[in-house]
């Protein structure tokens, strides 16, 4: 992906296909047997988040049709709701869908191939990496190339992966939606807003899979209903290892929410009897491979 620099703002891009990029992801189509549509995935490469979000407007559109929404790459891991000149809008940094489609890809290949001890120890030093991404999002460029190898070859990760990566930033659209519909914003912070609008969001992600066959891009598999609790996952993970790296490694959304194993439980607690069988045993097997890289990485528990 190249850029589109936005002049408004001291650090903001807007990745978009490049030939290149292009060429990679028609390698990978037809190594999966498709035919891909060249223009299509290059204007997708660009607007695929606005795409989910207008089809969360589709299905929602009493909660959310007035929200604006915005995304481009910064320095940061920003997804959050703010109003701007008294519109409520989203705003979504596309280092953290990125962040999200790397983390996938990397535990579902661990999940489901047969892999040698050699190629295990490798994934968990990209593991190791792709979690330091969080504090430096501008490693993006230098990750992807050598992430690159494992797309390649182990191209049947990828329908899982983005299915999972596509939930999951949905998830996100839908918490911030969520702060919007609950007032928060017109409140001071605090930290049991957030799983106040983990709830609401799931709400939402349980009407959106339900219309799935109405909506064009933001298509929810039944399966893919544990996947907002498997990026809380994610962020348990992430909070696990950041904090064995020292305080300058402190993740700053944990002063402001809740724990990521906190967040996880609320919403199994209330939704998992929602889940199909097939849904369960998928979370079972990819949370048991957050579990086996944790113990591979030394990474502690936080009590």
């Amino acid at each position: 992906m190249s850029n589109d620099d936005d002049p408004q703002r001291p650090f903001a891009r807007r990745y978009v296909g490049t030939e290149q990029s292009l060429d990679k992801s028609e390698q990978i189509a037809s190594k999966l047997g498709f035919t891909m549509d060249r223009e299509a995935v290059r204007h997708q490469a660009r607007d695929l988040l606005s795409l989910y979000f207008s089809d969360i407007q589709k299905a929602l559109p009493a909660i959310c049709q007035h929200i604006t929404f915005d995304d481009f790459a910064t320095e940061h891991m920003d997804v959050f709701a703010h109003h701007a000149d008294g519109q409520p809008g989203v705003f979504f940094d596309q280092h953290f869908s990125q962040w999200n489609f790397r983390i996938n890809t990397t535990i579902v290949i661990f999940a489901f191939f047969d892999l040698t001890h050699s190629q295990m120890q490798d994934l968990g030093e990209l593991l190791e990496k792709q979690l330091m991404q969080w504090h430096d999002p501008l490693m993006h460029e230098a990750l992807r190339e050598e992430e690159w190898p494992w797309v390649d070859g182990f191209v049947e990760a990828m329908p899982l992966a983005n299915a999972l990566s596509l939930a999951m930033d949905v998830f996100a659209m839908c918490h911030e939606i969520a702060h919007h519909h609950l007032k928060h914003l017109d409140v001071d912070m605090a930290i049991q807003h957030e799983l106040e609008a983990d709830a609401l969001a799931y709400e939402f992600f349980l009407i959106l899979q339900e219309k799935a066959d109405r909506l064009q891009y933001a298509k929810l598999d039944a399966k893919v209903l544990v996947a907002p609790c498997l990026s809380f996952g994610y962020v348990d993970l992430l909070e696990r290892w950041s904090a064995q790296q020292g305080g300058l490694q402190q993740v700053p959304e944990s002063l402001t929410h809740p724990r990521g194993t906190q967040r996880r439980k609320a919403l199994m607690d209330r939704y998992a009897h929602r889940w199909s069988a097939g849904a369960r045993e998928l979370y079972d097997v990819l949370n048991e491979c957050l579990e086996d890289f944790s113990r591979g990485l030394g990474i502690a528990h936080i009590g």
